[in-house]
């Protein structure tokens, strides 16, 4: 019956929807918010975030966000559910904004304040634990701590590049021998404690010159806490590819350069595995290959933008990769 409808007018009824179930006043105005993976709208006092896919991640987050400790600042749960083939939740909204957004305009001084006040966060997120709550293992790096093998998903998904057009084969042959050799550095036991999953300073909120909030728990799991230090430093390099095209032009990788440095001396245990470097790499090649069998190319790689996932394996291959410029290595 709305097959015929716009895209953003599908995503509105859907919002209208939990409102009306929600009792909230047809009157008041809903406001899309910008998102990569979920349909989010604030109305009133309120967050809503719907996933169209309903693969449980909302549903995940929900009960992970029962155990996290109150000073990582994680809204109140209004409600959640399932609905029609896709699953919601809505929260209370919380005063600031995204720590990007204001990253740009503050003092060094104030970042540095900042990067130590999320040091400590991080540091109680990384204590909870998980205890008998199962969630979804899946993540973007293709590295699974709860399986017996934590690197055969990456190994399979490797398999699959070798088989795409415009990719050299010879380059998946490299990176595998790349993984191979990191192997041995994988032999971690089962965690029970937390990582956030998705660590850009898009879930950071922002308000009154501290972080108020870590937000947007869905790929929340169990996993050694660098894991999270993988995400974090693919932002701190590519800035650009995790915020809003409005402010966009401002942020600049140099604004992030000392980030790594500051979280070191707030929390030396995050930086503590004594094989991180080679460790990160293999996060990182597998962020690449899941994305770029996401985005498979579809011309030679010297037509592809730099961003492209095709190029940024090239790089690390060659060591010239994000890591390698972070460390001079």
């Amino acid at each position: 019956m709305m097959d015929g409808l716009p895209v953003d007018r599908l995503a509105e009824i859907r919002a209208r929807s939990i409102t009306d179930h929600l009792g909230v006043a047809s009157s008041e105005p809903l406001y899309r918010l910008p998102s990569v993976t979920n349909e989010v709208w604030t109305s009133g006092e309120l967050v809503l975030r719907v996933n169209r896919r309903a693969d449980g991640r909302l549903t995940d987050e929900v009960a992970i966000a029962e155990r996290l400790p109150d000073a990582i600042g994680y809204p109140e749960i209004i409600d959640s559910g399932n609905t029609d083939g896709w699953e919601w939740m809505a929260t209370r909204r919380l005063p600031g904004v995204a720590l990007s957004r204001v990253w740009p305009r503050i003092s060094d001084a104030e970042r540095a304040e900042l990067a130590t006040d999320l040091a400590g966060r991080l540091r109680l997120l990384h204590q909870t634990e998980i205890g008998d709550l199962s969630v979804s293992s899946a993540a973007p790096q293709l590295v699974d701590f709860s399986a017996d093998d934590p690197l055969a998903g990456l190994r399979e998904q490797l398999t699959r590049a070798y088989q795409l057009d415009h990719v050299p084969k010879s380059l998946i042959v490299h990176l595998a021998g790349m993984v191979e050799e990191a192997a041995p550095h994988f032999v971690d036991r089962v965690p029970t404690t937390l990582v956030h999953g998705d660590l850009t300073f898009e879930n950071l909120l922002y308000h009154d010159g501290s972080i108020q909030a870590i937000l947007d728990f869905e790929w929340a799991r169990p996993a050694p806490r660098d894991l999270d230090l993988d995400v974090l430093l693919r932002f701190v390099c590519f800035p650009k590819l995790h915020v809003a095209a409005d402010y966009e032009a401002l942020t600049t990788d140099s604004l992030y350069r000392a980030l790594p440095r500051r979280l070191e001396a707030a929390y030396p245990e995050l930086f503590a595995h004594p094989h991180l470097f080679s460790r990160l790499v293999t996060y990182s090649i597998g962020f690449d290959v899941h994305q770029l069998l996401s985005l498979p190319p579809t011309t030679p790689d010297s037509r592809l933008g730099p961003a492209h996932p095709l190029q940024r394996l090239m790089l690390t291959a060659e060591g010239r990769g994000h890591l390698h410029q972070l460390t001079g290595g």
